[in-house]
């Protein structure tokens, strides 16, 4: 049976778009000021398409983990993003690259040169961020 008539059956939509709120965070503190902040996705049978841009500073400096949160759809199984393309402003580190988590619909920003994520204070700065991310992956 074909994946998209598997989804027809199981009542899922073979092809859906939509829009959704990214969230910009640390792992452990900091409040964002967006000043703009949009996600949009693509659906196609079992693997989402997405577009954000997040633009702001902090209200109160962030900690941990540089994280997006919100995203339309959970990933399945362990697996890059692929066709990612991520701009970065402000950030302190050229190595930064996207890491998924399977089984949640959060990105993580990774030190390419270390394999850790990204730290703000070490990676990523405290003050303004822009934020652009195109990025496919597969999906429950």
């Amino acid at each position: 049976m074909a994946a998209a008539d598997k989804l027809k059956l199981d009542n899922i939509p073979a092809y859906e778009a939509g829009s959704f709120t990214p969230d910009i965070t640390g792992s452990g503190s900091g409040v964002p000021d967006y000043a703009y902040r949009e996600g949009r996705y693509v659906r196609s049978s079992d693997k989402a398409f997405i577009s954000i841009y997040v633009k702001g500073a902090w209200k109160s400096p962030p900690s941990g983990e540089f994280i997006i949160k919100g995203l339309p759809f959970i990933m399945s199984g362990m697996q890059s993003a692929t066709g990612s393309s991520l701009i970065l402003y402000n950030l302190t580190s050229d190595s930064l690259k996207i890491r998924l988590q399977n089984g949640e619909n959060i990105l993580y920003l990774m030190n390419e040169s270390t394999g850790n994520n990204a730290q703000f204070g070490v990676e990523c700065d405290t003050g303004m961020f822009e934020i652009t991310v195109n990025m496919s992956y597969l999906i429950n």
